[in-house]
């Protein structure tokens, strides 16, 4: 179970420690790399794309729910299991990170803004990107 405590808190706090370095020093859109990759702070009280947007209450209960189930359900959930464990700690990591912006400032903090020539991506976080990734491995890991 070493795997998925390291794992969240490895998230979550590279998570809030990139966002407070975004809002601390973020001015405007900046380009990474290119065209491609831009640095951009904004907002988002929905959840991805912005689904449930105004809804900050039920996303709140959803959170809760979810992290609660996750932390009680964590001997049945096999995370001795190191793909497991990391995938949960993924998860965890990543929805305890947005759960934080929601109750301090009623929106999640995104800041990862992907710019295709045919498509611009919603701007994101880590701790979407987190979440993403744990389930993509509990995808490819089931039995």
């Amino acid at each position: 179970m070493i795997w998925f405590w390291a794992v969240t808190t490895i998230v979550f706090g590279f998570d809030q420690w990139a966002k407070f370095m975004v809002s601390a020093y973020a001015q405007e859109s900046t380009p990474i790399i290119g065209s491609f990759l831009h640095l951009s702070r904004t907002t988002n009280d929905g959840a991805a794309w912005g689904i449930l947007s105004g809804q900050r209450l039920l996303l709140i209960i959803i959170n809760s729910c979810v992290i609660a189930g996750i932390i009680i359900f964590r001997k049945k959930l096999n995370l001795n299991v190191r793909s497991r464990g990391v995938a949960f700690g993924l998860l965890l990591g990543g929805i305890l990170g947005n759960f934080l912006d929601r109750l301090r400032f009623g929106a999640v903090i995104d800041f990862i803004d992907v710019r295709l020539p045919f498509y611009r991506w919603p701007t994101f976080n880590f701790a979407d990107a987190a979440i993403c990734i744990g389930v993509l491995i509990l995808l490819l890991t089931v039995e």
